[in-house]
């Protein structure tokens, strides 16, 4: 048995040849490949969280819609449109979702009254390790204020608590007053 730095090995095999370095490269390059889902985006773009009155102007188009079916595999969503304010939805919609899932933020910042929906202009989307926006998750019978047509933003697909929710408010007031 050779020692070299205080290491034992067998006599001719080289150094680091051995089982235990084997599973040391094992586990290391198993984490390398779950690297993504391991570490959290530490600095999203700030274009997902853009102004809330530029994306009402960016978008194409612009609706209440009421999630009537959510099926994850293929994601599809069926929803039933309660107002159009801008735009023509286009048919099939172009929204990837999926049914609710732990960890998710299925919230409506109560009402949209908080302050982190205004202040950090945050939205109920996740971002991803990758720094890009998860798929939203959509509640059957809950509504959404669609914002169809945008670069990917966390508030692009926003849950509404009622008629009295701040951000339908914004939206509805924005819209019709663009339209004078």
């Amino acid at each position: 048995m050779a020692s070299v730095n205080g290491i034992s090995r067998p006599e001719g095999e080289p150094l680091g040849a051995g089982a235990d370095c084997r599973a040391r490269l094992f586990v290391a390059a198993a984490l390398l490949l779950f690297l993504e889902s391991a570490v959290a985006c530490t600095a999203p773009p700030l274009s997902l969280f853009r102004g809330h009155e530029s994306l009402l102007t960016e978008a194409s188009a612009v609706a209440l819609v009421e999630a009537v079916s959510v099926q994850d595999a293929p994601s599809s969503c069926t929803f039933r449109v309660i107002r159009t304010w801008k735009g023509a939805l286009p048919a099939p919609l172009p929204v990837v979702c999926r049914t609710p899932a732990g960890g998710d933020w299925m919230t409506d910042f109560a009402g949209h009254a908080e302050a982190v929906f205004w202040k950090e202009r945050a939205g109920r989307l996740g971002v991803s390790g990758a720094c890009s926006i998860i798929p939203p998750a959509f509640t059957i019978g809950k509504q959404y204020v669609l914002l169809i047509g945008i670069a990917p933003d966390t508030k692009q697909y926003e849950q509404i608590s009622g008629p009295k929710d701040e951000w339908l408010r914004l939206v509805e007031k924005t819209l019709m007053e663009s339209r004078q």
